[in-house]
């Protein structure tokens, strides 16, 4: 009984050295990485038109033409007035439409700025190739409409030349912009043409 106890006591020690020689600390370096994204895509998908009209020019007035952001509404004249107002006549709204901006690739459901001129101040003004006393035209407002987004198919209310549009599940928002456009302030003839002009748009988040 004593060499079997001492026999299996021994047995026991060895099996457990075994198993101790053998346990080991391994280390293993995890790679990490973010990707950032602030960018996104802006892109105009149709450009702002105020059709053909039939305009005179007066110091003493202003005649006005607006194209709505907002597909529901119609396009709209507001006459001068006076016993010689300027004239702002609709003869061909074929081609009017709001200008149309897409954004891609940005955040989802995230609010996004949309910045524009400060009209009020400093009007944008659409100009031609003419003599030097040929008035020009004002955009005096806009207007802004969402058609993609969190808050598609609502207005979209500008306060102090800006306004919020929120991307849809896929990072993407589309939105439309009106603007109304009025006379100059000074008494001419406008020379027929095209009348041309740029509007900054900027979108940030």
């Amino acid at each position: 009984m004593t060499k079997n106890f001492i026999a299996l006591s021994l047995g026991l020690s060895l099996s457990f050295f075994t198993i101790s020689s053998f346990a080991s600390t391994q280390t293993q370096n995890v790679d990490a990485k973010v990707i950032v994204q602030n960018t996104f895509k802006l892109e105009v998908k149709q450009t702002l038109d105020f059709g053909t009209v039939r305009a005179v020019s007066k110091a003493s007035s202003a005649a006005a033409l607006s194209v709505p952001a907002n597909p529901n509404l119609q396009i709209s004249t507001t006459a001068a007035g006076g016993s010689d107002p300027a004239i702002m006549d609709i003869l061909d709204s074929a081609s009017a439409q709001p200008a149309q901006l897409t954004i891609a690739e940005a955040t989802k459901y995230t609010p996004l700025t949309i910045e524009l001129p400060d009209v009020g101040t400093t009007p944008v003004e659409l100009a031609t190739t003419g003599p030097g006393t040929t008035p020009v035209f004002k955009i005096t407002a806009f207007t802004l409409y969402a058609t993609v987004g969190q808050n598609a198919n609502q207005d979209i209310a500008i306060t102090t030349n800006q306004g919020t549009i929120t991307t849809d599940g896929t990072g993407n928002a589309e939105f439309n912009l009106g603007a109304t456009l009025t006379t100059d302030d000074i008494d001419g003839e406008y020379v027929d043409g095209e009348y041309t002009g740029t509007v900054a748009v900027t979108v940030s988040y």
